[in-house]
C-alpha cells in the first residue's frame, strides 16, 4: 500500500520587530538580520542587509549564486572588477536581481538608506577582486 498523503511542512516566520541586526564588515555602517539558517553552514540562507546611504562594496564575488530584493531605497549595481559608477543598474523597490555564481559585481547607495533580502546556499563567501579591500585586512 502507498501513502499518497503529502509531506508534513512546518510553517515559518519572523517578524519585522523580532530582527536582530548585526554589523556586516563588507560595508561601513553595513548591518544584516538572518531570517533563515546558519550563513557559516550549508543550506538556503536567508537574510536581510541594510546599506546605509552613500556606502559602496569593493567588487567582489561569491562561489554561489545570489538572489537579490529590494526592499526599500535604491540600490545601484555594476559587474566588473573595478568599482564603475559611470553606467549602474539600478534597483528601485520590488526589483528581484540574480548574482551568478562567481561574477564580480558591486553596489552602492547614495542619498537614501536601502534595505535588500539576500537569499544563496551556504556556506557564506565573499572573495574580493583586490584582497587590500577585504574588510579585515583594514
Amino acid at each position: 500500500m502507498t501513502n499518497n498523503s503529502p509531506p508534513t511542512v512546518n510553517s515559518y516566520s519572523v517578524h519585522e520587530d523580532e530582527l536582530k541586526w548585526f554589523d556586516v564588515p563588507l560595508v561601513a555602517g553595513g548591518k544584516a538580520a538572518l531570517l533563515l539558517r546558519d550563513p557559516t553552514k550549508a543550506g538556503t540562507v536567508v537574510l536581510r542587509f541594510k546599506f546605509p546611504p552613500n556606502r559602496q562594496t569593493p567588487p567582489h564575488r561569491h562561489p554561489y549564486a545570489e538572489y537579490t530584493t529590494i526592499l526599500s531605497g535604491k540600490v545601484y549595481y555594476g559587474e566588473g572588477e573595478k568599482f564603475d559608477a559611470s553606467n549602474p543598474e539600478i534597483g528601485k523597490v520590488g526589483t528581484f536581481a540574480i548574482v551568478p555564481a562567481g561574477q564580480a559585481h558591486f553596489v552602492w547607495t547614495l542619498d537614501d538608506e536601502a534595505i535588500v533580502q539576500l537569499q544563496f546556499e551556504g556556506p557564506s563567501k565573499t572573495i574580493f577582486v583586490d584582497p587590500a579591500d577585504e574588510p579585515l585586512q583594514k
